[in-house]
């Protein structure tokens, strides 16, 4: 038996004789590792003196197994408990990792890369506890095949290895088995890239290989598409595959949809054989064609006004979507796709995940008085540094203090006031978002009155930088009244978002002056880019709370799951 317990890593780097077993972590408070090389190779096996030849990757404490490239690794049975790990494989030759009984995973299992073997002679079991991560190559997958079965339970995570590019329509293989049963409770995408418009990543399960297959695939799916700000919805493919369904539901557990304005296919003439389906009501719409079906492509089918607004600020519009195909049993979950300036109901952070850029929005209805917000990545991923992030206080709103910024959070309040956004409103915030890091980032804002923090949404998409409405000194997208108060605020600073270059270094009559000549204006003319200066005081280093916001403009900093 080879027990590591003393916080020591053991190499393999060449064949080892047979082992009655292996322990990584025996005690409670011990931890060990095992790196098997390429070239290193070492099977467990039964032996008469009462051990099994399993290999225990965290008996009671903490156990690492890595089996690297051209590596192997047998066991009678595999057992990764919680707060352990096994990673298989990588870029190179083929990795094995084989158990000639059964696999238990509690804690952490990673496949990385393509054409490793992982192998089970009985049942695979990923229990509640249990993550399961394939790292995805450019190219082909590697498959876990069990003899008996798995069962899914706990999380499956996809990420990639190096520069994947999925097309619509590419699927990975990564269970092969004769039974796969239960189902993850979670399937984590988000480290892959960024599906298009239209695209989702899904986890089925189907007929193949030894009897049934887990698949994940990237693949065109029927979207319904609501304008937030008519309310009229479109039941479409935006990427163009077309979708042949026979049937579809539109449900809200909110209860946001408006009966009366529904107009479903049965009501127009280009659509014969469809019917209702069941009682209509503000939490569900369906239809179905008994004789035919409807091909959904880009263009999309309107079907009515069948969005109803929140009344409220901050309530999170809550519409569901399925559909079904000609030819397929079971269902299949559709996408909703809110559009217009009120699509979120809420504080809107969108971030490219291309470029880091961000953009800060009032995505609703309703006039707000921000107080203050925080953008927290528990991970790091944020550029804190002035030419990164550009705050509020460095585009000039009187009034606004940031807090000490770092890498897990970028933090701004305005101590004495509030800055009022209008419906649709938006500010450009620079690149605050380090493009390699985790899509990790939370939204939590106050407004003005209230002492309790609220969510924000976070959005990844692009995000357009658009040349400002010159003489718009509070880039709220128009030339008015409030500019001029922006503008007496500053004088004698070093700058004002937007002057069109007519003062550089400082504020002064000048710029009264070009605000008065653009009076109105809503669309930027040409000018030459010149860089703003920063105040030389306009850091602050605001105390509680690792300068989050404090006393009745607090903001929380313990990561909260955005929308």
């Amino acid at each position: 038996m080879a027990i590591i317990s003393n916080g020591g890593t053991a190499l393999l780097s060449g064949p080892a004789p047979d082992v009655a077993g292996l322990v990584l972590g025996l005690g409670s408070n011990q931890s060990g590792s095992l790196r098997v090389l390429a070239g290193g190779s070492i099977q467990f096996v039964a032996s008469t003196g009462g051990t099994n030849g399993s290999a225990r990757i965290g008996e009671n404490g903490v156990g690492v197994l890595e089996v690297l490239p051209g590596g192997s690794l047998t066991a009678t049975s595999l057992d990764v408990n919680l707060g352990s790990s096994i990673t298989l494989g990588g870029t190179g030759s083929p990795a094995t990792l084989a158990s000639t009984g059964d696999a238990f995973i509690s804690g952490a299992l990673t496949v990385a890369g393509a054409n490793h073997l992982l192998s089970v002679a009985s049942t695979a079991y990923i229990e509640p506890s249990g993550t399961y991560t394939v790292a995805l190559p450019s190219t082909g997958v590697t498959t876990l095949t069990a003899g008996a079965g798995v069962v899914l339970q706990g999380q499956l995570v996809a990420r990639t290895i190096d520069s994947l590019t999925p097309t619509l329509g590419a699927s990975w293989r990564l269970f092969d088995s004769p039974a796969i049963l239960g189902s993850f409770s979670s399937v984590d995408v988000s480290a892959l890239p960024m599906p298009a418009v239209g695209a989702t990543y899904r986890f089925g399960i189907g007929s193949g290989g030894l009897g049934e297959v887990g698949v994940l695939s990237y693949e065109a799916a029927g979207t319904l598409v609501i304008n937030t700000d008519t309310g009229i919805a479109t039941i479409a493919s935006p990427t163009g595959v077309t979708i042949p369904i026979v049937g579809y539901s539109v449900t809200s557990p909110t209860g946001s949809l408006a009966p009366g304005q529904w107009a479903p296919l049965q009501n127009h003439g280009a659509t014969p054989g469809w019917e209702v389906a069941g009682s209509t009501s503000s939490s569900i719409l369906s239809e179905l064609s008994p004789q035919g079906s409807l091909t959904l492509n880009a263009t999309g089918r309107s079907i009515g006004s069948v969005y109803s607004a929140p009344t409220v600020f901050g309530s999170s519009p809550v519409v569901n979507f399925e559909y079904a195909v000609e030819g397929e049993i079971e269902g299949s979950a559709g996408l909703v796709q809110f559009t217009g300036s009120r699509a979120a109901n809420n504080l809107l952070l969108t971030v490219d995940p291309t470029n880091g850029e961000a953009r800060l929005q009032n995505s609703s209805g309703f006039t707000i008085s921000l107080a203050g917000y925080s953008v927290l990545s528990q991970s790091g991923s944020l550029f804190p540094a002035n030419g990164d992030w550009q705050s509020l206080d460095d585009s000039f709103f009187p009034g606004w203090e940031e807090a000490a910024p770092r890498a897990t959070a970028l933090s701004e309040l305005n101590p004495n006031g509030a800055l009022t956004i209008s419906p649709g409103q938006s500010f450009t915030m620079g690149q605050l978002f380090n493009p390699s890091g985790q899509r990790d980032l939370v939204l939590q804002y106050a407004l003005d009155g209230e002492l309790a923090p609220r969510s924000g949404v976070v959005s990844y998409a692009p995000v357009s930088i658009t040349a400002g409405v010159q003489g718009d000194y509070n880039a709220d997208g128009v030339v008015d009244a409030a500019d001029y108060t922006v503008w007496r605020d500053n004088v004698g600073g070093p700058g004002l978002p937007n002057e069109g270059g007519v003062s550089l270094g400082i504020v002064n009559q000048a710029d009264y002056l070009f605000w008065r000549s653009r009076y109105g204006a809503t669309t930027p003319i040409p000018a030459t880019a010149v860089a703003v200066p920063s105040p030389a005081s306009g850091l602050l280093a605001l105390v509680g709370l690792a300068g989050v916001l404090t006393s009745a403009r607090r903001l929380s900093e313990s990561p909260s799951t955005a929308c």
